[in-house]
């Protein structure tokens, strides 16, 4: 475990430190902070649980039942990420991937949402069982990452 500069609690594990330097997460989630209040306004609740974060990054296959973007579930299922509660996420890595190539901004997006509704992170994403995903969400989600990899991160 390596706790994340520039955050009060926030943690990530991994099993290879060089893998994601906790520095370029903290980058990622700074950018992220500051992409979310500029589309969605501050919020104490979204800034308060991201500094106090869990971040597992691993490269094991996890799989279930879940949702894809639009909303359509689907049973056994391969995840690229999972926000297990509002304040801890896993996300899966490959070796020499950017952190704009993971799920880390999409898992981020649903450990916000979580911190704000307090009851789930919009799992179902656009769908209609869940509320707090919209299409703003995935456009944050796509130029941020794409911000990211112009940074190399």
């Amino acid at each position: 475990m390596i706790q994340i500069p520039g955050l009060n609690s926030a943690w990530e594990i991994v099993s290879d430190c060089e893998l994601y330097p906790a520095e370029k997460v903290s980058i990622a989630i700074a950018l992220f902070q500051l992409e979310w209040a500029e589309r969605f306004g501050i919020s104490d609740r979204v800034n308060t649980n991201l500094d106090a974060i869990l971040i597992e990054f691993s490269s094991e296959d996890r799989g279930g039942s879940g949702y894809s973007v639009d909303g359509t579930l689907i049973h056994n299922a391969s995840f690229s990420g999972l926000t297990r509660t509002a304040g801890m996420i896993w996300v899966k890595v490959s070796t020499h991937e950017l952190l704009c190539e993971t799920s880390l901004i999409h898992e981020l997006v649903h450990a916000s949402i979580w911190a704000i509704k307090g009851t789930d992170g919009d799992p179902d994403h656009l769908g209609l069982k869940h509320y707090g995903w919209t299409v703003e969400h995935q456009l944050l989600i796509q130029e941020l990452n794409e911000d990211l990899c112009r940074l190399g991160i």
